[in-house]
């Protein structure tokens, strides 16, 4: 597993979605970095039970994520803090390619904020993907990110933001490099049962596949399996050694 460490966004809105619908944010953009500039609300309107309008972050840089990485989990990290009042963050959804909320919201139970400006909320883990089925095309569109919303617990209150950060967990594509593999290598010994199924695959192995191996495997974004090292030992030159996804499969000892 891999991650891409915390990353902050570089583009914010803020809309009116209900219940998230009381009180607007000034200066939304100043949460793209840890430099004690804020997004923040603090009308002497924001009173219990208002809450802000939702704040979207989102644009953040993962690229470089593999194409045709497994994401594994997302951590989300808000500094945010009141002052006046009392508040808690109640929302903190992910976006999707459309940037709609979608998925699970980590803070369906409200969280209640310190004082502090040095005070964090985090949701999320390395393998917590937020009820979503996440893929690597989604996390690298420029419209995903978190979406965040604020409740007010007393009168008059006032809510800060410092900064946003989200860290993706993935596992890179394993990368089958077949460069030495002969043309007429086929897929004939292979397990039927192996279960094949997201690698990304290099010109020589679609050349391979094109070459002479079984069309109904269905070659092209594969994931490896229990199994596939023996089976491709089996079938393929044994000098070919299988790398990615943090590991190396050497078939130089095995027969061909």
């Amino acid at each position: 597993m891999a991650t891409t460490g915390a990353k902050y966004p570089t583009a914010a809105v803020t809309v009116s979605e209900a219940p998230w619908s009381d009180n607007d944010w000034t200066t939304p953009g100043n949460i793209y970095a840890d430099d004690g500039a804020t997004a923040n609300v603090t009308a002497a309107t924001f009173d219990s039970p208002d809450q802000t309008y939702v704040l979207k972050a989102y644009t953040f840089d993962f690229s470089a994520i593999p194409d045709g990485s497994t994401i594994d989990g997302v951590i989300c990290v808000v500094n945010c803090w009141y002052a006046n009042g009392s508040v808690s963050i109640d929302l903190m959804q992910l976006l999707d390619t459309s940037r709609a909320k979608v998925g699970t919201n980590q803070c369906a139970t409200p969280v209640a904020l310190g004082t502090g400006t040095g005070g964090t909320v985090t949701k999320g883990s390395s393998s917590d993907k937020w009820g979503n089925l996440l893929t690597a095309a989604w996390v690298k569109n420029s419209n995903f990110g978190v979406a965040l919303g604020f409740l007010a617990t007393g009168n008059n209150a006032d809510v800060f933001v410092d900064y946003v950060t989200l860290e993706v967990y993935y596992t890179p594509p394993l990368i089958v490099d077949l460069s030495g593999v002969p043309a007429s290598a086929g897929a004939t010994s292979v397990d039927p049962l192996v279960t094949l199924g997201p690698i990304a695959t290099t010109p020589e192995f679609a050349g391979a596949v094109a070459s002479g191996m079984d069309p109904a495997a269905v070659l092209g974004s594969l994931l490896l399996a229990p199994g596939f090292a023996a089976a491709l030992a089996e079938a393929i030159d044994p000098g070919v050694q299988i790398t990615g996804g943090g590991q190396t499969v050497d078939l130089s000892a095995d027969p061909a």
